[in-house]
C-alpha cells in the first residue's frame, strides 16, 4: 500500500489501520476503467506532448 511506509513516521495515536483500503475490492477495475475513460476524454490525443513519431 502506498501510505504503509509513512506508518513508522506517525504518532502512535495517528496510526494507519492494516486494512485501509481507497477502493473497495469490488470496485477496483470499475475505478480503473473509468480513470481510462476520463483520460481519454479530457485527452483523446494522448497524454504526452509532442509530435507522434
Amino acid at each position: 500500500m502506498v501510505l504503509r511506509p509513512l506508518n513508522a513516521i506517525l504518532p502512535e495515536w495517528l496510526q494507519l489501520p492494516a486494512t485501509l483500503a481507497l477502493v473497495p475490492t469490488e470496485y477496483k477495475l470499475t475505478v480503473a476503467f473509468v480513470i481510462l475513460v476520463v483520460t481519454l476524454l479530457v485527452r483523446p490525443t494522448g497524454i504526452f506532448k509532442g509530435a507522434s513519431s
